[in-house]
């Protein structure tokens, strides 16, 4: 009975830390979406005519509002659930990465440009002698997977990967990773205007200023030593982001000693330079000039382990 009280506790802990730990804008969007679908469970209305990006409507009776609510709606458990498990790792990486303000500027670019996208293609595949679709102007469209797409654009724009995985299978160029996703571009219309939605984003003069301040902060994080956040690894969610940077680990300092002499890491660096400046840089802090070419031989010419070494031997009193 306490094991199992003891293993719920556990799991609500861990479903609260990792629900906590999601930024702002993405726990925000992952709300919003399973909470319009229990609010559809719970009361029955399955029917999302009036919200769902129909492209008829949405042109010749201006209902525009469709744009933005279609993604925030879905159809079934399994539908909310795939979108929301690749949406989450993404969103995350790419908030923690360009800011919330950012992420939410593209996340609506998004959402504008690949809806009108997708009501441009379906009155191109209207007027088309080859009927692709029965009626395509009469389509509802609804979920947050076009948006999605989108975003796996970005994503790979920064991964700064040459090749990703699709599903573990085979590698393709990073470039061409959020098509090759598209098994069937036809077939799956909002994945591919929200992809198409996503690369347009991109050319905005004001969306390129903040990527460059975004590029900006990755690089400030790169030489600090800091690791990069990101998002989960290459699925749906594409994670290139979450590769992290080495860090940066300074050269060891020798202490005080009984000399009374310090050296800063600045002089030992430019000591590294050569065996005759290592070697100088040790007769300078007051070592035996033939201990010290014995230290600088044993650590294989690295001053900051020679100093520690002479250190060391001259609190044995050998030095």
């Amino acid at each position: 009975m306490n094991n199992n009280v003891s293993s719920q506790a556990s799991i609500v802990t861990t479903v609260q830390v990792w629900f906590t730990s999601i930024p702002l804008l993405t726990r925000s969007l992952l709300v919003l979406c399973v909470g319009l679908y229990l609010v559809q469970l719970l009361t029955g209305q399955d029917d999302l005519s009036f919200v769902c990006l129909a492209p008829a409507a949405t042109v010749t009776q201006l209902q525009v509002w469709r744009i933005i609510t279609s993604p925030l709606f879905h159809v079934g458990l399994l539908h909310v659930a795939f979108n929301m498990m690749a949406f989450v790792p993404c969103g995350s990486g790419l908030e923690r990465l360009l800011g919330t303000l950012l992420l939410a500027h593209h996340v609506v670019l998004v959402m504008l440009l690949g809806g009108a996208l997708y009501i441009g293609a379906s009155w191109i595949l209207a007027v088309l002698p080859i009927q692709l679709f029965r009626d395509p102007l009469l389509g509802c469209g609804v979920g947050l997977s076009g948006v999605v797409f989108g975003l796996i654009v970005l994503d790979t724009h920064h991964s700064g990967v040459s090749q990703r995985s699709i599903f573990g299978l085979f590698n393709v160029p990073a470039r061409v990773y959020p098509w090759a996703l598209l098994v069937n571009p036809v077939q799956g219309q909002g994945h591919t205007t929200g992809s198409m939605g996503g690369a347009s984003a991109q050319q905005i003069p004001p969306w390129q200023a903040a990527r460059a301040a975004a590029e900006a902060r990755m690089a400030k994080q790169a030489s600090g030593g800091r690791s990069v956040p990101g998002a989960a690894g290459d699925s749906l969610g594409g994670g290139a982001l979450g590769a992290s940077h080495a860090a940066q680990t300074p050269p060891a300092q020798p202490r005080a000693s009984q000399l009374g002499t310090r050296s800063s890491s600045q002089e030992l660096s430019q000591a590294s330079s050569g065996p005759e400046a290592a070697l100088q840089s040790l007769l300078g802090m007051g070592f035996d000039e033939a201990v010290s070419r014995q230290a600088l031989q044993r650590s294989g010419g690295n001053p900051s382990q020679a100093a520690e070494y002479l250190l060391s031997l001259n609190k044995q009193g050998q030095a």
